[in-house]
């Protein structure tokens, strides 16, 4: 490895920074970096009697931190790297802090379809594959159970290897319907249906007026398919949300719809007035759209030209007084961090109060030194009451 030297430009997240160097020998030397590292190989493995163990080129590797937003835990990636070809990663520059790290790999064989299942099952009627799946750290298929890493300001925390698992996959097949005239090329899009979330992205092109498409061999988990495509000035756009197990998902139907507006109203509760210079704000998580509306004293609001995705939704004044308490959308409760508009609703109901104490303190080090950047947690004694700051 050739001499390396990382010099911080943001803020630094401790109280004390640096520069440092990777000499050819891979050990640190110099001062304490502001920053941290994770290092490591990614190996493959199939389970069967010819086992294949070797590097898996090129894997991806994503760090992610969990962290509070509006009470609810949030998964967010905050770095990610390619392997080489002996199956090496190094993610750096990175806050020191507490983190997961995930792995996927996927080859042309897994896009095809040719992993045959080495185990059937006899009640599943089809083609039965198998696939890379989503692996965590130290070696888990669950988030949820993987092991946190804790790095270090100026460190490269090594020796995390994961050995990425195959599992029972399955095809996906479906139609595109309601196509307007003068439409362009129909392209249906396969993603992973968390935010950031690795998994296969994949794309099927639908050719010469064809309206079905399949996607051969999809590894288990929760997805979203999506097109988007334009007729003349107009975008029109289907989302459906599908979880694949082991059995084939069939007769999936996209249907194509232009813009619609969302409506509804913005009501503080017991009803209070509504402060004055409130904001709501839609952000679309597949598309990555954003959306704002100003809101009257009336709180009604109307967004034009959504196109369907799944969104996050904020309310907000400038003197951050109010808190957004619930949503409803058709009368049916809903999560604000992830509220489905894959068509027009009838209304969205938001509920807003004031009621909420504030806590306002200064962090501090073990030196009572106050501390530039970080979260503050209230945990609750009830589930959830937590909150963040």
């Amino acid at each position: 490895m050739p001499p390396y030297t990382y010099i911080g430009t943001g803020p630094p997240p401790v109280q004390f920074g640096g520069v440092w160097h990777l000499g050819r020998s891979g050990e640190r030397v110099g001062e304490p970096g502001r920053y941290a590292g994770v290092e490591s190989a990614i190996r493959g493995f199939r389970p069967c009697d010819r086992c294949q163990r070797g590097p898996l080129f090129p894997a991806t590797v994503q760090l992610t931190r969990t962290h509070l937003a509006e009470g609810r835990a949030t998964r967010t990636a905050v770095g990610q790297a390619a392997t080489n070809d002996l199956g090496d990663y190094r993610i750096y520059g990175v806050e020191p802090g507490r983190y997961t790290v995930g792995a996927f790999f996927r080859d042309n064989a897994g896009v095809l379809g040719l992993h045959k299942r080495t185990e059937p099952n006899a009640a599943v009627e089809g083609p039965q594959t198998e696939d890379y799946v989503m692996t965590y750290y130290p070696g888990t298929r669950s988030p949820a159970a993987a092991a946190a890493i804790t790095l270090r300001p100026g460190q490269t925390t090594s020796k995390i290897d994961i050995q990425i698992q195959i599992a029972p996959s399955a095809f996906i097949q479906g139609s595109v319907v309601n196509v307007p005239d003068g439409a362009g090329m129909v392209q249906v899009t396969l993603q992973p249906a968390e935010a950031d979330g690795l998994g296969p992205h994949q794309m099927f092109t639908l050719q010469n007026g064809a309206r079905e498409f399949l996607f051969k061999s999809v590894p288990e988990g929760n997805y979203v398919l999506r097109t988007d495509i334009r007729a003349g000035e107009q975008m029109w756009s289907a989302r459906q949300e599908v979880m694949v197990a082991e059995a084939p998902v069939r007769n999936l139907i996209l249907q194509l719809q232009p813009p619609f507006t969302v409506a509804g109203t913005v009501t503080m509760e017991e009803g209070a007035p509504l402060p004055s210079g409130l904001k709501l704000n839609l952000n679309g998580i597949d598309r990555r759209v954003p959306y704002t509306a100003a809101l009257g004293s009336t709180g009604g609001f109307g967004i034009p030209r959504l196109l369907p995705d799944k969104y996050s939704l904020t309310v907000a004044d400038s003197a951050g007084s109010v808190y957004l308490k619930s949503v409803s959308l058709d009368d049916q409760p809903r999560d604000p961090s992830a509220v489905a508009l894959e068509r027009p609703p009838g209304s969205l109901q938001i509920v807003l109060s004031d009621k909420g104490g504030r806590v306002i303190g200064v962090a501090v080090d073990k030196d009572q030194r106050p501390v530039g950047r970080g979260l503050v947690v209230m945990v609750g004694t009830a589930a959830g009451t937590n909150a963040s700051s």
